[in-house]
């Protein structure tokens, strides 16, 4: 028997315990408040920064692109001997340069306030460049030609190197303030980090001594582990062997239900209606009424023997013990035909297989289920049923064309029940299937494994 542990050993083991792994949590929480915190402000300030960055670097994109076009613009009017578009061109170019303008004011807004004499000197040399290009745009006749190529070499040419280079110093500058909220945030992060392995080599500390305080305690609990483990595997054995059990006296429970259906209602009722149709033959000369009622007495009679046997053959068939597994199969698949208008077909190779009990029980089980899946919820129309013998193992295929089913999602009861008989036999059971697609459902018994059943269960 198990002693109880000593109080006070526990409650200092237990002191022991709160006080150590609370001061770690605690450690470990507020280490983590501030390595958030601090992650989450570097995070938003590159955020910040690189998205500052972007914008006004779209925004020197569209001034360049834009004043590019309506550099382009002012040389095709200068240069083009088509003096037809020379409209078209002047009239582009002027757009082009309120459009360069516009974002040009654009950036201005958006611009450091460091950056107020750059952009104003950018601003002088664009409108410098503009008036230039705009005497240009003046100019008509012979004089567009002979003065316009003067004017771009002489003057535009010139004037444009001198606002892009402007512009790029611009670039440049946006370039260094990133490049320092960039080297701001590494700072931060390696004082984070220096701060992360200082609470790492403290929780490393505190966990070694919390360690040697809980050993002992620990080992003794491992013991009562080992001897909880040995119970449960013992209760599983014996959980298993009464599952195995429960299934044997199903089956006979059903095998005397069926053989006193068979033997005493059916016998009752065949006797009946040979008295009824002897009632019958004697009453030719009474009146129509007394007829109909025998008739009528007739029918039901018939109906219930009908009804005796096909519960009878439902509960276990006679011919599955009389016949074999595979005369059972074959009576199942007609039958299920006529009753749902699939059309399910037995293949095999073996007519008849000497099989123990416990496996021809299994697999006419498994097959019924299988049909009535089909039938319920695949909504199949054809049903293929195989059995193989190969190396001293069954191998049953059952496949539908049904809208099939998730078997990961899937797991209904009877599913859970076929691989249940299919286990104890030691056995595989496998589904195949996915929706649209129909279900094939593979089992694999070893014969030895059920003579052996069989032969526990007697």
């Amino acid at each position: 028997m198990l002693q109880r542990p000593n109080q006070p050993i526990l409650r200092g083991i237990r002191l022991a315990l709160f006080l150590g792994y609370g001061g770690l949590l605690g450690l470990l929480a507020l280490l983590g408040v501030f390595s958030a915190q601090t992650l989450s402000y570097v995070q938003t300030k590159n955020t910040q920064s690189s998205g500052i960055y972007i914008e006004r670097s779209d925004h020197l994109e569209a001034i360049l692109s834009r004043a590019y076009s309506a550099s382009a613009l002012v040389r095709d009017y200068l240069i083009d001997p088509d003096a037809d578009a020379t409209d078209q061109h002047r009239t582009n170019a002027r757009g082009a340069w309120v459009q360069t303008l516009a974002a040009l004011a654009e950036y201005r807004r958006r611009a450091a306030d460091s950056r107020t004499a750059e952009i104003a000197q950018l601003e002088h040399d664009m409108t410098r460049y503009w008036a230039t290009a705009e005497r240009g745009l003046q100019l008509t006749g012979p004089r567009r030609i002979q003065d316009g190529y003067e004017i771009l070499t002489s003057q535009l040419a010139p004037q444009r190197d001198q606002w892009l280079a402007t512009l790029n110093g611009l670039r440049l500058l946006d370039q260094r303030d990133l490049h320092n909220s960039i080297e701001e945030a590494t700072g931060e992060l390696a004082a984070l980090r220096r701060k992360l392995w200082l609470a790492v080599a403290f929780s490393v500390l505190l966990g070694a001594a919390l360690t040697a305080v809980t050993w002992r305690h620990l080992m003794r609990l491992e013991g009562e582990a080992r001897q909880q483990y040995n119970a449960s595997l013992e209760f599983a054995g014996r959980l298993e062997e009464l599952s195995q059990r429960v299934l044997g006296i199903q089956e006979d429970e059903r095998r005397k239900l069926a053989r006193e259906l068979h033997d005493e209602v059916g016998q009752i009722l065949s006797a009946l209606l040979v008295d009824l149709g002897q009632a019958q033959g004697s009453l030719a000369l009474a009146p129509a009424e007394a007829g109909e009622r025998l008739h009528s007495a007739h029918h039901l009679a018939e109906m219930a023997l009908n009804t005796v046997r096909n519960m009878t053959l439902l509960l276990r068939p006679s011919m599955l013990d009389d016949l074999g597994l595979v005369p059972a199969l074959y009576w199942q698949a007609r039958e299920t035909s006529r009753r749902t208008g699939m059309d399910v077909r037995v293949i095999t190779e073996h007519e008849d297989l000497d099989l123990p009990d416990a496996v021809r029980t299994t697999i006419y089980r498994v097959v019924q289920e299988a049909l009535q899946n089909a039938s319920r919820h695949s909504r199949a129309g054809n049903v293929e049923i195989v059995l193989q013998l190969v190396e001293g193992r069954l191998r049953i295929l059952v496949r539908d064309d049904g809208r099939g089913f998730d078997p990961l999602r899937t797991k209904g009861i009877g599913l859970l029940g076929m691989q249940e008989r299919v286990s104890q036999l030691g056995g595989d059971f496998d589904v195949e299937s996915a929706p649209g697609r129909g279900t094939i459902l593979r089992v694999q018994l070893p014969l030895e494994a059920g003579e052996k059943q069989e032969t526990y269960s007697r």
